[in-house]
């Protein structure tokens, strides 16, 4: 697939344009995998939990929701029972395929003593089937209850959960693809690898079919995560393209946004991966790779076929893409196709990207890739995905020692930084604590705090200031005093804030081979300050309760870390009676806001430090400029339930006998007698 020097040269531009402002170079994307798999293995426990999706994949995209699918250990599946050896702590079961399409198949019970099996099972003549339907029932929790097709989804759409059962041996209907030749990809050690992991059986059957409950979809899951990671960067990146292309181009038509999936796109690419050379996906052929996908996907909604990658038998368009529907959607594919490569520009995400055939690369890959890592939401994501996906205990427990017995350097680094993370919700409840003699809570006191000085390695400052918190709800007011002097002479010109461009400096820093030696999760330690988030109500700082009860309490600040030292310095100067410190503190705090000073671009957090600013006017007797801190809190975060603010300004108002008016949506305030 030879191109001439015009289409190599804007090739290798949109390939680096990729790279720096939306999937990363390769090892951005490697190192986001490593994390996912030290994660996934640290959760698992009765189930074998694996993040699927595009973020299990690897790539970042914006919008896209986080899929892990979970595997129950003690159910087996097998293709006959002929020579099975059954234990009998398990179930067996076995797959029936009369009566089904390809790709899909019923689930016979041959064997359990597990009691809450077989209210999952439905008789069909005489036989005892798994139902998808109430096996997916039995994994609902209020949080996540929201029925999305075999998996079970938050109210939000953010996370999709798939239960699921495992067969370790490869089952008949993709035997053929064993066998399949192909242009060297995907290489023997692949195929073999994939093989080994069996195949995946998730709770849906076919829409309409008399015997949809008992029906299972087979998943190659697994499988087709390791082809993913087999991909070149040059394939990953045409794979992304196809990704932005359907989101932001395709599906913006409400006729046609329900007929394709990214699930159909990857097939796509999986087939026109084997039929092209792997010397063919290089940076210099990006643009004639991804036409060449486009096109492919044009034929498929022509003809109304798409063959499984493992089960070609199964066409994953019949009764999908037919009809108007059809027409209209093939319709609007050769319409971006007389644009040819320029079709992407339908994308807001590509709009800053200039078609030069002038080769220009700003920023070293190494550069870019920390960038990208330390302003992302994945590393937010992944820890809000331990306490959802297993016992945070146990993976504390296995991090620690998994961090005692690796050998590789970076992967320890993955695993203290998780271990940290874990260790901040460890144990999960502590009561507010005192120093009173009690021997409890002192055990109590003892226990968090080694927990929160294990805290200590996500970053170089803010968990530092949670532990100055826990000094501060302890009345230990000088310790908090120097844990928070000591966080402020960290907060210098070469650390990062999150959301915010790297300086000249930086870029100059992060150049120095002996800086990228320690690596990106170490630098994200040394480098990167990060917000306060108060996740416990018995951190929070007594002053900015207000007296919620707890079972009530919605405001859990995120502070940024410079506002929350200047903020604690403030209470601890009130308590210790320094009337002029305490002064300054606020001053410094006012001015620390009005100035940006490593305070990340978001208004939650903009938001929460005008609420703190205002409490700390209050206690100086500053009442109509704590009043305006807490309108600008309003302006900026106007969802009351999850805003102190508004409750402290009609405090205030209260006091002076008048009466508080809001006018929405413009966030106007008038004060009546």
């Amino acid at each position: 697939m030879a191109s001439d020097d015009t289409t190599r040269n804007l090739s290798l531009s949109l390939y680096h344009y990729l790279c720096q402002n939306i999937v990363g170079y390769e090892d951005h994307v490697k190192t986001i995998r490593m994390m996912n798999n030290v994660r996934d293995n640290l959760v698992t426990d009765q189930k074998v939990c694996i993040t699927s999706g595009s973020f299990g994949e690897g790539i970042e995209m914006k919008g896209s929701d986080t899929d892990v699918m979970h595997i129950l250990k003690e159910i087996k599946v097998h293709e006959t029972m002929s020579s099975v050896v059954k234990i009998y702590d398990k179930t067996y079961l076995s797959m029936y395929m009369e009566e089904t399409k390809p790709g899909f198949t019923s689930l016979l019970l041959e064997y359990t003593n597990a009691v809450d099996v077989l209210p999952m099972c439905t008789d069909d003549r005489g036989n005892l089937f798994l139902s998808n339907l109430k096996f997916k029932q039995r994994f609902e929790r209020p949080r996540m209850n929201v029925d999305h097709g075999p998996c079970l989804s938050d109210q939000d759409g953010l996370y999709d959960y798939c239960f699921c059962l495992h067969s370790e041996s490869w089952v008949t209907p993709a035997k053929q693809w064993i066998l399949r030749p192909n242009n060297s990809w995907p290489c023997p050690e692949v195929k073999q690898n994939i093989i080994d992991h069996g195949v995946l059986f998730v709770p849906i059957g076919i829409k309409g079919s008399a015997n949809e409950e008992i029906e299972w979809r087979l998943s190659f899951s697994v499988g087709e995560k390791l082809l993913i990671y087999a991909f070149s960067h040059t394939q990953l990146l045409c794979y992304a393209l196809l990704k932005i292309l359907l989101k932001d181009a395709i599906n913006v038509d409400t006729q046609c946004e329900a007929l394709l999936c990214s699930y159909f796109l990857k097939t796509i690419i999986f087939w026109v991966s084997e039929e092209i050379l792997p010397s063919v996906w290089t940076p210099e052929n990006l643009i004639p790779c991804f036409m060449r996908c486009f096109r492919r996907l044009i034929f498929c909604v022509e003809y109304s076929v798409c063959p499984h990658y493992f089960i070609p038998e199964n066409n994953l368009f019949e009764n999908k893409i037919k009809g108007k529907e059809r027409q209209l959607l093939l319709s609007n594919l050769e319409t971006l196709h007389t644009y040819d490569w320029r079709c992407i520009f339908r994308s807001p995400q590509i709009t800053l990207f200039e078609p030069s055939p002038n080769l220009d690369i700003p920023l070293l890959p190494f550069i870019c890739s920390f960038q990208k890592l330390a302003n992302s939401d994945f590393l937010g994501k992944l820890k809000q995905n331990f306490f959802l996906m297993g016992n945070t205990r146990k993976g504390y427990v296995r991090a620690v020692y998994n961090l005692l017995h690796l050998q590789s350097t970076r992967i320890q680094y993955i695993h203290l930084y998780f271990m940290s993370n874990l260790s901040e919700n460890m144990p999960e409840a502590i009561p507010q604590m005192k120093r009173d003699g009690n021997k409890y809570y002192y055990k109590q006191y003892n226990t968090y705090l080694s927990y929160l000085l294990q805290n200590t390695h996500q970053d170089c400052v803010s968990e530092w200031l949670i532990l100055a918190s826990l000094f501060y709800k302890t009345q230990q007011y000088n310790k908090v005093l120097y844990l928070t002097l000591y966080s402020l002479s960290k907060c210098t010109s070469e650390k990062l804030c999150q959301g915010k461009d790297l300086t000249d400096s930086q870029i100059e820093l992060l150049s120095l081979k002996t800086i990228q030696k320690k690596g990106k999760i170490n630098l994200l330690k040394l480098l990167k300050i990060q917000s306060c988030a108060f996740g416990r109500t018995f951190l929070i700082p007594t002053e900015l309760q207000m007296n919620v009860p707890i079972r009530e309490f919605k405001f859990f600040p995120i502070l940024p870390a410079v506002v929350s030292a200047h903020f604690l310095r403030v209470l601890c100067h009130y308590h210790l009676n320094n009337i002029k410190q305490c002064r300054k503190s606020v001053s410094a705090l006012g001015l620390t806001i009005a100035e940006d000073y490593f305070i990340p671009k978001l208004k939650a957090e903009k938001s929460d430090s005008y609420d703190c600013l205002g409490v700390a006017l209050q206690l100086i007797g500053e009442t109509e400029n704590a009043k305006q801190a807490f309108i600008r809190s309003i302006e900026l975060k106007p969802e009351q339930v999850f805003n102190m603010s508004y409750k402290r300004l009609y405090e205030i108002v209260k006091g002076l006998g008048r009466v508080l008016v809001l006018k929405k949506p413009n966030f106007q305030y008038t004060f009546e007698d």
